[in-house]
């Protein structure tokens, strides 16, 4: 995997992290750093298109000896992101549909993917989702839980079953409760960025290699 998407991807993945409050005080440290080197190139903190190849090019980020040493300390202590390199077949090309009412929730999560060459579409509700999947083959679908009723993933995920859709569902919630097993049919379910790559990881490698 070329350099370039997999700072980007880093750089996003640390900025998942900060926002759902994973890794602590030497995250939030790391991520503080980062902010900083924004700062200084657009005068404001980064936003979650930011973290591309083109912009680190742009803006020389990519040659920053900070943000160089922040990305590859981010990489060397995920083991999602340093597995992104040895899957990147079953990455390249393949196509998520995640479907949340609040997409800014996970902005920098579809960034990280992005950066790995996959398309990411969205849907803000059941019924686009199921349009959508009626109109586009996906690789695996990623949902939020509550939406239009606190159950709305898994009403997605039966109506799915129902219409002979057999793409694997993992499930991005805001709260997780560990004391209660992944719903049934479902791939997988995490509140984190690092278990959710490994799941999406797992999907594309039993579907696409």
């Amino acid at each position: 995997m070329d350099m370039l998407p997999m700072l980007a991807a880093a750089g996003a993945f640390l900025a998942a992290e900060t926002a759902k409050k994973v890794g602590g005080i030497a995250v939030e440290k790391a991520f503080d750093a980062v902010k900083g080197l924004f700062q200084k190139s657009f005068g404001r903190a980064p936003v979650p298109d930011d973290f591309n190849a083109a912009t680190l090019r742009k803006t020389r980020l990519d040659a920053d000896p900070v943000f160089v040493a922040q990305a590859h300390a981010v990489v060397s202590r995920s083991t999602a992101l340093r597995r992104a390199e040895m899957v990147k077949r079953a990455l390249d090309g393949a196509s998520v549909l995640w479907v949340d009412d609040v997409p800014a929730n996970n902005a920098y999560e579809r960034q990280v993917l992005t950066q790995f060459n996959m398309r990411v579409d969205l849907a803000t509700s059941t019924e686009e989702a199921l349009a959508k999947v009626r109109h586009s083959a996906y690789d695996v679908i990623l949902s939020d839980m509550a939406r239009e009723t606190p159950d709305a993933g898994l009403v997605l995920l039966r109506r799915l079953r129902e219409a002979g859709c057999r793409t694997e569902v993992v499930f991005h919630v805001g709260e997780l409760d560990t004391k209660r097993p992944t719903p049934l049919g479902a791939f997988g379910i995490t509140n984190q960025p690092e278990p959710l790559l490994h799941y999406v990881f797992d999907v594309l490698e039993r579907r696409r290699v």
